[in-house]
């Protein structure tokens, strides 16, 4: 665990947030360069130096002076970055819509900032794994952000990694796409971000400081502080594999102990992240699992805080037991290519890029109010917030989970099979069948009946690695054993843990058989 030094903190105000003035500085290292670099951040309509401004070398901080100015060590490969304050704007390339907060390693550093309006209230769209992998994936994430109901109001989008799919001549091409959105876009590298035919984890990551900057880094938006950490520790090639474990290692940690030294208490910290802290669709996976989680949450301690990671191509929400006997709240985001942009495809040709655990591919959009939030999927195919379906236990390879023709001899064995889309264990549904008193459903481990019959059909639209598995946010109850022949109608409530209420409904006929 790092340790906080409060005696560092000399603290200004600047935009948003109380900052130091003096150096913060990581828990030092023998193999720390003596080479620093300098230069000022700036006011850029007036030209005047901006004191108390945080830059970072991707490890240690240090504050600006009164005249705006910093040096700092050099850092291997790692890019030199202004810590943006909330209140202040960085620039925006307007061919790709990326901020501008970094320089290459080895430079003088000068950053401008324009002071900006930034409410305490706002929303940030958050993709996970869009993952083009050619030029025909490329044309499905188009037609994807044409046909989506993607909200230009929101402050900002964030992607988390598995921006493309191994082919990295993809990422200009990528972000130019991205930039249609019309917000500023902020992005951390995933696993398919990396050269894996170079010879180290620095070299495999240039091609993404080449275009991106840093791998980890932060910045500031109304009251909340975002953290952005690359946790692929990539072991090398080996016998034609490239492992990987997730990992956020010494320098991340040491980069957020430094930070959060310089964050007030109550300021939200949304940490980001590729590979989750934990999986529950690969628990035992090194790849699929962050080692080092509980060093990151010793740092974070009791600040308000909650995190978010892709990579699994599903969603789920995790609570994490803190020292205080509080949770964490870590919530794996669904994919927006979904089951890798496989099929069946739909009638204009597009795969239906069902999630393997259910959820039609989509992505979220967080909601921060000062330092609380609430988090909301988007389908990029479905409407609903659910999936009602009616299947006879044990469930046939044949059977149609879409069908709404119930055979009375079978209602004895007829479940009703709920995907909440982003469900979790704090999740409540209930069901109930011509307006009786509702019943609690409960929460299962099991795939979709609907993904699972349209991966049985799907054929060679279908990427070879791609099967329906067993759901995190699926519940299921008996259907009522006494109905009478005719139509019926069954209503499904789920009340999410921000207390958000969703409703879905389906009628059915029961017939004689």
């Amino acid at each position: 665990m790092f340790a906080v030094n409060p005696s560092r903190r000399e603290m200004l105000s600047i935009g948003g947030g109380a900052l130091a003035l003096s150096t913060v500085s990581a828990r030092a290292r023998a193999d720390l360069t003596p080479t620093l670099l300098g230069g000022q951040v700036t006011d850029a309509e007036t030209g005047v130096g901006l004191p108390g401004v945080r830059v970072s070398n991707g490890r240690d901080i240090q504050l600006t002076d009164h005249e705006g100015r910093y040096s700092i060590g050099q850092n291997g490969d790692n890019a030199i970055f202004v810590i943006k304050p909330a209140g202040w704007t960085a620039p925006v390339d307007p061919a790709t819509m990326l901020p501008q907060i970094h320089r290459p390693a080895a430079t003088a550093a000068d950053f401008a900032l324009k002071r900006g309006q930034e409410p305490d209230d706002f929303d940030v769209i958050m993709f996970a794994d869009p993952q083009p992998g050619n030029d025909v994936e490329m044309g499905y994430l188009r037609a994807q952000l044409t046909n989506g109901s993607i909200e230009s109001q929101a402050a900002f989008g964030l992607t988390l990694g598995d921006l493309v799919g191994d082919d990295l001549t993809l990422f200009d091409r990528y972000n130019q796409m991205i930039a249609q959105i019309g917000l500023p876009w902020w992005n951390l590298p995933g696993n398919h971000d990396l050269d894996f035919s170079a010879t180290s984890a620095s070299q495999a990551r240039a091609p993404w400081r080449r275009v991106f900057g840093p791998t980890t880094y932060a910045f500031e938006h109304g009251a909340a502080t975002f953290v952005l950490l690359d946790n692929i520790d990539w072991r090398g090639r080996t016998a034609g594999a490239n492992p990987y474990c997730g990992q956020i290692g010494p320098d991340n940690l040491a980069f957020v102990e430094a930070l959060l030294e310089t964050t007030p208490r109550d300021r939200l910290i949304v940490l980001c992240m590729h590979i989750p802290l934990i999986s529950a669709a690969e628990p035992q996976d090194p790849g699929s699992n962050t080692s080092d989680t509980d060093a990151l949450l010793a740092l974070i301690g009791d600040r308000p805080c909650v995190s978010f990671a892709g990579h699994m191509h599903t969603t789920e929400h995790h609570y994490l037991p803190l020292p205080d006997g509080t949770r964490h709240h870590h919530h794996i985001l669904t994919a927006l290519s979904g089951s890798w942009w496989s099929g069946p495809m739909d009638p204009l040709g597009q795969p239906m890029a069902q999630s393997c655990d259910g959820a039609p591919n989509g992505w979220h959009v967080l909601s921060i109010k000062g330092n609380k939030y609430s988090t909301r999927f988007v389908s990029g195919r479905e409407p609903a917030q659910m999936r009602i379906m009616l299947a006879c236990e044990p469930e046939a390879v044949a059977e149609n989970p879409t069908s709404t023709i119930i055979a009375a001899s079978t209602l004895g064995k007829t479940k009703i099979i709920v995907n909440i889309f982003d469900g979790g264990p704090r999740t409540i549904v209930e069901a109930c069948v011509n307006g009786c008193s509702p019943s609690v459903m409960a929460r299962t481990s099991r795939p979709d009946p609907l993904t699972k019959r349209l991966f049985e059909q799907a054929g060679a639209t279908r990427k070879p690695w791609v099967r329906a598995e067993p759901s995190s946010h699926v519940w299921q109850a008996d259907l009522p054993a006494d109905l009478a022949c005719g139509l019926h109608k069954l209503k499904v409530t789920a009340t999410n843990e921000y207390g958000k209420v969703h409703q879905g409904a389906l009628i059915f006929e029961v017939t004689q058989g």
